[in-house]
């Protein structure tokens, strides 16, 4: 990933959280790369990126998609809920592109 994209967006940003599954299907030749960023605490917000918001991004050779959310919530429901969602994005996103190619 380039060092510019982070030192213009922040690690917890929808461009990084891109840039991570696209890598994510370069570096390990897969087809599908799922990217989470988040601020999950219980410190470490800011006014601009608060606890609790997460990016996520699933990249796939038929085309990709992201999501992004907001929990006010302790550490562990906010990493567990950024997991499911990122798995439902990357259901939906695969079962798309199936539905497109028959």
């Amino acid at each position: 990933m380039p060092e510019e994209l982070l030192v213009e967006h922040g690690a917890v940003s929808a461009e990084v959280a891109a840039a991570m599954a696209e890598g994510i299907r370069s570096r390990l030749g897969v087809d599908v790369g799922i990217a989470v960023t988040g601020v999950a605490g219980p410190g470490g917000g800011t006014d601009d990126k608060p606890v609790g918001l997460v990016h996520f991004h699933v990249a796939t050779p038929g085309g990709s998609d992201a999501g992004e959310f907001s929990l006010p919530a302790d550490r562990d429901t906010i990493r567990s809920r950024a997991t499911v969602a990122a798995l439902h994005l990357a259901r939906r996103v695969l079962t798309r592109n199936r539905h497109e190619e028959v």
